[in-house]
């Protein structure tokens, strides 16, 4: 892009291979044949939560959260109550401030990067703009990387200046579904299902500690980045979507 990388698109790709990272450092940690590759591996698990760290991309840190969370419950029996502590204080916060206070706040806590992602209201009017959009090209969609030229055209935002270059719907699966229609949608979910039931299947038959803690990481990735998409999207055709066909290949290899 001429004025930059996108930093909540990096944040989205960075964050599959964080849980990643730090399973392998911890499998390989507590092995005494392979504890030299320790250092390695935490150099780059700094690296990579460093610059997710600094894209300040609030979706990217809750979608991460999210996913450390599942792979902290899946580790350990002390990691689940640990989870079901922290989401119990996150729902009472939620349900005390509202919904739309505790997202406005959270927008708001750091800074906006665009116009879109100002107020939960922007995001909830560009979602109704995209539903438009899918019930008038349900089977096809409207074609890969189109949204961002129709939108102005024909269903014209109110909240957002017709100058803004809006690159997605903010919210994966509608994303999907407005570049390839309904059938595109179940392909999709069921590559999803696909690869998270691979991972489970390394974890369980396994006898490699660190191929377990691999697969684990993985899935656990592809959950955040999942999560990520609620809010925000990395469009199928985005380069910085290589890396969740990188996640996927992995783990069919692994499989």
């Amino acid at each position: 892009a001429e004025e930059g990388f996108q930093p909540n698109g990096v944040a989205g790709g960075l964050i599959l291979f964080v849980p990643l990272q730090l399973g392998l450092f911890v499998s390989i940690w507590r092995s005494e044949t392979k504890k030299r590759l320790s250092l390695p591996v935490l150099a780059s698990l700094f690296i990579t939560g460093g610059v997710v760290l600094l894209t300040q991309s609030r979706g990217g840190w809750f979608g991460l959260a999210i996913g450390l969370l599942l792979l902290f419950a899946w580790a350990s029996r002390w990691g689940r109550w640990s989870a079901i502590a922290i989401l119990l204080a996150g729902t009472v916060l939620v349900v005390r401030l509202g919904p739309t206070n505790t997202g406005d706040r959270l927008m708001a806590s750091i800074g906006s990067t665009s116009s879109v992602a100002s107020s939960v209201e922007g995001r909830l009017e560009v979602w109704n703009r995209a539903v438009y959009g899918i019930s008038d090209f349900p089977f096809t969609g409207m074609g890969m990387n189109t949204f961002r030229k129709v939108v102005h055209v024909l269903y014209p935002l109110f909240l957002t200046s017709p100058d803004v270059d809006i690159a997605h719907c903010h919210n994966q699966l509608l994303q999907t579904v407005l570049d390839l229609g309904i059938p595109g949608l179940v392909a999709y979910v069921a590559l999803l299902a696909a690869a998270i039931t691979m991972g489970i299947r390394v974890w369980r038959r396994s006898e490699e500690p660190w191929i377990r803690a691999s697969a684990q990481g993985l899935v656990c990735g592809i959950v955040a980045q999942q999560v990520f998409g609620i809010t925000d999207a990395i469009a199928l055709g985005a380069k910085v979507g290589i890396f969740f066909w990188v996640a996927i290949g992995i783990l069919a290899a692994a499989h």
